[in-house]
């Protein structure tokens, strides 16, 4: 991919939820109620980690899956390689759909439960085109990438912990050879111990295969530490947006300077903290 180049453009782009309408009162006068996101426009570059960043609310992670595809924008435009997202024909929604792949932050819902790891990512490998006589090397190769074992192929989702769901997650992501991407709050549900290595596995794996990653995340530290640029969200609307070294140092908007005032100053040193503690990423726990 060639850096730098846009892969993604949102245009106003809102999202409303319907609150107390009937569906005929929605036809006619269109939709009313909760509004999630609003006139929201940004750009996402090939080859970068874009950080989405907000409190719980705020509207990123419906964003989130605006910009995957997952549900219907209310109103505005969502470009993906210049195509609009509404204009695309069954086949280019079909390729978008591999090429844009979604990181859930409850990993345990996120995995049936019924089936073996190895089974899932066997799933994901054929909707993405690799031939059957290939997918059993396909499965050890990911497992192994993602920094698990073979034989975690054999285990159920609740056999596993949560970073161990977490990188499965991820492995059934990349199964898929995507171009994006969208990671929701990835390690939210982890101790901190594990954080940190979920966090080092995606800045590898966005190094080696080239990847574009939209880092959806309530922690502003962790965003400082991996993203190339953030953008800032609150109400619904996006207050800051830019390169990430200038909006932390010389944050505009109030709220963003609420958001780096709640660092603790014990985690003030974060980067550098989380640079030792994930010399031992390779951990798969």
């Amino acid at each position: 991919m060639s850096a730098g180049m846009t892969i993604f453009e949102a245009e106003n782009v809102s999202k409303v939820f319907p609150v107390g309408q009937s569906v005929l009162r929605r036809l006619w006068s269109g939709p009313r109620g909760a509004k999630a996101v609003d006139s929201v426009t940004l750009d996402v570059r090939e080859g970068e980690i874009l950080g989405i960043i907000g409190e719980s609310g705020s509207g990123k992670t419906t964003f989130g899956f605006l910009l995957a595809n997952l549900m219907p924008i209310t109103d505005g435009l969502i470009r993906y390689r210049a195509r609009p997202l509404t204009e695309m024909t069954r086949t280019e929604r079909a390729q978008f759909r591999r090429k844009v792949q979604m990181v859930f932050q409850d990993s345990s819902s996120a995995l049936n439960p019924r089936r073996p790891v190895g089974k899932i990512l066997r799933d994901s490998l054929r909707l993405g085109g690799t031939p059957a006589r290939e997918r059993d090397a396909a499965v050890a190769k990911l497992l192994t990438n993602v920094g698990l074992s073979p034989e975690h192929g054999r285990r159920y989702p609740h056999e596993l912990s949560g970073g161990q769901r977490q990188r499965v997650g991820i492995a059934r992501a990349l199964a898929m050879k995507p171009e994006v991407i969208v990671a929701d709050e990835p390690v939210s549900a982890l101790d901190v111990s594990l954080q940190g290595q979920i966090i080092n596995l995606l800045m590898r794996l966005q190094a080696e295969l080239d990847l574009t990653i939209v880092l959806i995340s309530h922690d502003i530290a962790v965003v400082r530490h991996v993203c190339h640029r953030v953008a800032v969200m609150y109400g619904g609307r996006l207050v800051e947006f830019g390169e990430t070294s200038q909006v932390v140092e010389q944050p505009r908007h109030d709220y963003t300077k609420r958001l780096i005032a709640a660092v603790p100053r014990g985690l003030a040193g974060r980067k550098q903290a989380a640079e030792v503690s994930l010399a031992g990423a390779g951990d798969s726990g």
